[in-house]
């Protein structure tokens, strides 16, 4: 017989402006997509419910993922990195009890990689060590890549992460992003 557990996580979504984190939420809560540049104003959360499988322990996890969007719009007076980010927004306030993290990068733009350990070194400050995956969106607009599936995997490799290319316009590898990271969430809870 199959336990089923209920369970709840936070997981925050963060990279610099326009990497595509509103829009990978969108996709894959509502699986639409809107060309158009959606800025975030402060913070939004997402409720969206998974079912995991864990058939080695007989248990299945009906899990909310709490999925906390960061602002990253770009006005003059607002923030554009993590740095500008704690003026308006502090970090223990959006990364307090975050059981997991997206990261995500935009393929188009390669200073957005190198930020991306900022935000991560910012996270863990806070939360501690906990499950994260690297996403290097916008794999649809090859001819405008600046970053390779190999700079991306470097980086996971430097957290021991899973990692992913992602498109939120066509949703390539968005669900399985998502799924990744609620069974990351869950393997604590059912060992």
């Amino acid at each position: 017989m199959t336990e089923k557990l209920r369970v709840k996580g936070k997981i925050c979504l963060l990279g610099d402006l326009a990497v595509g984190k509103t829009s990978l939420i969108r996709r894959y809560v509502l699986d639409s997509f809107e060309d158009k540049y959606i800025t975030t104003i402060g913070t939004k959360v997402t409720k969206k419910r998974l079912n995991i499988e864990v058939p080695d322990k007989q248990k299945e996890v009906d899990l909310t993922l709490l999925v906390w969007d960061i602002m990253g719009q770009y006005q003059e007076r607002l923030p554009t990195t993590i740095s500008q980010f704690n003026r308006y927004i502090p970090q223990q306030n959006y990364f307090f009890n975050a059981k997991g993290a997206i990261i995500v990068c935009d393929l188009t733009r390669r200073s957005t990689i190198k930020s991306n350990k900022v935000w991560i070194t910012s996270l863990f400050e806070i939360t501690g060590q906990i499950p994260i995956i690297i996403v290097g969106n916008k794999v649809d607009l090859t001819e405008k890549h600046e970053l390779t599936m190999e700079d991306v995997k470097n980086l996971a490799d430097d957290y021991n992460a899973p990692y992913y290319l992602t498109s939120a316009k066509t949703g390539q590898n968005v669900d399985k992003m998502f799924y990744t990271i609620g069974e990351l969430l869950v393997k604590p809870i059912v060992v």
